[in-house]
């Protein structure tokens, strides 16, 4: 099982992507030559499947194919890692009630607490959009 894993390494996570098929055969090739039993094509497919990382696909495909593999984010703040391939992409909406009570300017009574909506982009965190309203968020699930 070591030399599988040292083949995999070495002729898998390449930039040549190679078919699986034809990395078994060049398997059992360097098998016979060291005169060790391969294991068999079942376990080879099961063991490529589980080499198969976001780093070993960046390997071989490149940084952006490697992205989907990437974890989601659901929540943004200052830890959360810059994702995302470029701006506009991808974006967050958060809805955040204010803690700040308005006054009505024609009769002076307070008003309710306004809600506050930003769009912010998840690449460069820049607020793409705003909107500011008494109307709490609403989920319509028509």
């Amino acid at each position: 099982m070591q030399l599988l894993y040292t083949f995999l390494k070495e002729h898998y996570a390449t930039p040549q992507a190679k078919r699986a098929a034809a990395l078994y055969q060049l398997y059992v090739s360097a098998c016979e030559r060291t005169h060790l039993p391969p294991v068999s094509e079942r376990t080879f497919y099961r063991e490529r499947a589980r080499f198969a990382t976001p780093e070993v696909t960046a390997a071989r495909l490149g940084r952006r194919a490697a992205y989907k593999d990437q974890p989601l984010f659901f929540y943004l703040d200052q830890m959360t890692p810059r994702h995302g391939e470029r701006p506009f992409e991808l974006a967050h909406l958060d809805h955040t009630e204010l803690d700040i009570l308005l006054v009505s300017s024609v009769t002076g009574k307070p008003l309710e607490k306004p809600w506050l909506t930003l769009l912010t982009d998840a690449y460069s965190r820049r607020i793409l959009a705003c909107y500011l309203s008494y109307d709490p968020p609403v989920i319509d699930l028509r």
